[in-house]
């Protein structure tokens, strides 16, 4: 079973496919491709603390059409993904985020553990 749908954290340094819809915030007021700043996911707010990638896709997309004699035409269908890591508040918990974005919605499309996280109980040991 996925780590993920269970609610435990992913194995150090392994990607995981999440597909999750996240609140995005950046320092970039009005700029369409401005770098996240900080993501809120399952109630907790991520701080992003590491330079981002960013890349676009997008495809053409058939728009059908009743058949009057007009031309089908293409919708221009574009995403937004970007890559940080991120630290959860003030505590040394940080992830790897892969996020995407379609029109206004943001969601989680990968999500890595870089370091293995230690143990509250056990300090010194990791999990």
């Amino acid at each position: 079973m996925d780590s993920m749908r269970t609610g435990l954290l992913p194995a150090a340094g392994t990607w995981h496919v999440v597909d999750e819809e996240i609140d995005v915030s950046s320092d970039g007021a009005g700029e369409s491709f401005a770098a996240p700043s900080e993501l809120s996911w399952r109630g907790s707010t991520w701080h992003v603390t590491g330079p981002s990638l960013h890349w676009t896709t997008w495809r053409a997309l058939p728009i059908p059409v009743a058949d009057t004699g007009t031309r089908a035409g293409t919708k221009r269908l574009t995403s937004d993904f970007w890559r940080f890591t991120a630290q959860l508040g003030c505590t040394p918990t940080t992830m790897a985020f892969e996020i995407r974005r379609v029109d206004r919605a943001w969601r989680i499309v990968r999500l890595r553990v870089p370091v293995p996280l230690v143990s509250q109980e056990h300090p010194g040991r990791s999990e």
